[in-house]
């Protein structure tokens, strides 16, 4: 091919040349689509990912706050309940655990437990029968004194001369106790001991720290509501004000209505 037909062919004949540019646009926008439907599937994906994480640990973090608030609750109830009772904390959470198993509740040891004090405080002579003599009565403290009770009731025969010496120191409580008295000392140490393992019971400090949260949390919410309080008493004359407009705007006397809404408002602000 001479020069003058080469330069016509490049010239005149685009044929192959556009073929070829249209070839590589096909191409181009057909990458450039894969890619764009490749990025924008990784996006979503990404987005879904990382949606269920925040919503995950937003999940997490409510059920954290649920929990902390959960336990610092029992605790605070044990710290309130031992001390009415006036024994330990620890002792406490084992003898509700004790008391559910033997089919009561902590309610009549709580009252029981009034009774048993003054029967300590007068010398009641049924201490005796149990094997307990005054001056173990006077060195005992509450706990020990109810536990070393139940003992001595749980290892006498059951009859009239037990039901009459458990009414004498437990009082009305005897009754709702009976099926604890019906079970031996050793089973009743088993369950003391039981509770332990299963981790049901919530070490003095955890339960004086659950005490200090449910007080700091009390004190916060009574913070909050004081705040409150004082920020609607301050605006409590503006928007009286604004309403008593309204009511004059309404009542057909719309000058010194507007003049109450716009003396309120400036009130507000």
């Amino acid at each position: 091919m001479d020069l003058f037909n080469l330069f016509a062919k490049i010239t005149l004949d685009t044929s192959e040349y556009e073929k070829g540019i249209e070839d590589s646009e096909e191409k181009a926008e057909g990458f450039g689509n894969k890619l764009k439907t490749g990025l924008g599937t990784a996006a979503k994906a990404g987005g879904i990912a990382i949606g269920a994480i925040a919503t995950g640990t937003a999940a997490l973090g409510t059920a954290m706050v649920k929990g902390a608030g959960e336990v610092a609750s029992y605790g605070d109830n044990i710290d309130k309940m031992s001390q009415k009772m006036g024994i330990s904390a620890q002792a406490c959470q084992e003898w509700v655990a004790i008391m559910q198993h033997s089919g009561t509740t902590i309610d009549g040891m709580q009252r029981g437990m009034i009774t048993l004090s003054k029967a300590a405080e007068t010398g009641s002579d049924a201490f005796a029968k149990l094997g307990l003599s005054q001056e173990d009565v006077a060195s005992m403290n509450q706990e020990e004194l109810f536990a070393a009770t139940i003992k001595g009731l749980q290892g006498m025969e059951e009859g009239t001369e037990r039901t009459a010496l458990a009414q004498q120191l437990l009082g009305g409580a005897a009754k709702e106790l009976g099926p604890l008295l019906n079970t031996s000392a050793e089973e009743t140490e088993a369950m003391r001991q039981r509770v332990h393992e299963l981790g049901g019971v919530m070490s003095e400090d955890a339960v004086k720290a659950a005490a200090a949260y449910q007080d700091s949390l009390q004190d916060m919410t009574t913070s909050f509501d004081g705040l409150k309080r004082g920020l609607f008493a301050n605006f409590m004359p503006g928007i009286t004000e604004v309403m008593q407009g309204i009511t004059d705007i309404f009542s057909g006397n719309p000058d010194s209505g507007v003049g109450k809404v716009s003396a309120g408002i400036s009130n507000l602000i």
